[in-house]
């Protein structure tokens, strides 16, 4: 038939469209054909099936396609007649790509907010602005290195998972970190007038004393807190290897990631924050500040 030709109905269509949506043929067809109080057809709904896949490592090609997805429902609708009514289109793939593109932003403000949140916090335990400025830019890079790890070392797309876990695992890194800031802050130590070799290894813009001071600081902190903190990261790590063999995925990824958090919180603290607090560490406080 020519384009615009009007399709002739009979006058009972209603009727015996109703009757056919009844029978066992018709019913597989009652989600594409919706009818008003008086019966009549309100609506009707076409499917396709295309080969468009949700990939999240190229979310633009996604956008791509549902832009002219849009771009032809819009000239589809221009050049109908004026009596008919709008095309609306839907697909589960734009639903998943606007939910990721949600997680993703959340993610960034819960990350942004919980650095804050730390940066105050540590302030005002510790005392120590210095401190909890360190403490936390550590924080940031253990983050910044696991999302890496998990994106290019095991080439897995960032998706909903990894983007909650990144924001759970914010206040979960600080962890290590605190233990090993709060004996280094609690440390106290009298370096003699005559530096030992082995105490005086490390000077960064600051005379003798206070580097030997740091130095011998760090010293008493991870005597205080290694040990604890190395059996806490096998513990978890421990525990967590029971997720490995899970059949359900997402245990599984939570388990790869809760053991390479734990292992990175770890390095960083004992390591890192260390040589971090050797170099830049903040002096003792006074006792009256005690």
């Amino acid at each position: 038939r020519e384009r615009g030709a009007q399709l002739l109905l009979r006058n009972n269509f209603t009727e015996l469209l109703s009757e056919y949506l009844d029978t066992s043929e018709g019913e597989a067809l009652n989600s594409y054909v919706g009818l008003d109080c008086d019966q009549r057809v309100s609506w009707i709904a076409s499917k396709f099936i295309t080969d468009i896949v949700f990939v999240e490592k190229e979310p633009e090609r996604l956008i791509m396609y549902r832009d002219r997805w849009d771009a032809f429902v819009k000239a589809q609708n221009q050049a109908s007649p004026p009596a008919a009514g709008s095309i609306l289109q839907s697909c589960e793939l734009w639903v998943q790509r606007i939910v990721l593109d949600l997680i993703m932003s959340s993610m960034r403000e819960s990350c942004a907010v919980a650095f804050g949140f730390s940066l105050v916090s540590l302030s005002i335990f510790t005392g120590s602005p210095r401190l909890a400025f360190m403490a936390t830019t550590t924080v940031m890079m253990i983050v910044g290195v696991l999302a890496s790890i998990v994106t290019a070392v095991m080439e897995r797309p960032f998706g909903t998972i990894e983007a909650v876990s990144m924001i759970v695992f914010v206040g979960y890194c600080v962890d290590f970190v605190l233990h090993v800031g709060q004996a280094y802050h609690r440390a106290e130590v009298e370096v003699d007038e005559d530096l030992d070799a082995n105490v005086n290894c490390l000077r960064c813009c600051d005379n003798e004393r206070a580097a030997a001071r740091r130095t011998m600081r760090v010293r008493l902190a991870l005597l205080e807190s290694g040990s604890p903190v190395i059996m806490a990261a096998l513990t978890t790590i421990s525990s967590s290897i029971f997720l490995l063999p899970c059949t359900i995925i997402v245990f599984q990824q939570m388990g790869e990631i809760v053991m390479l958090a734990t292992f990175a919180s770890l390095i960083f603290a004992i390591f890192f924050f260390s040589c971090l607090l050797s170099g830049f560490g903040p002096p003792p406080l006074d006792p009256e500040q005690k």
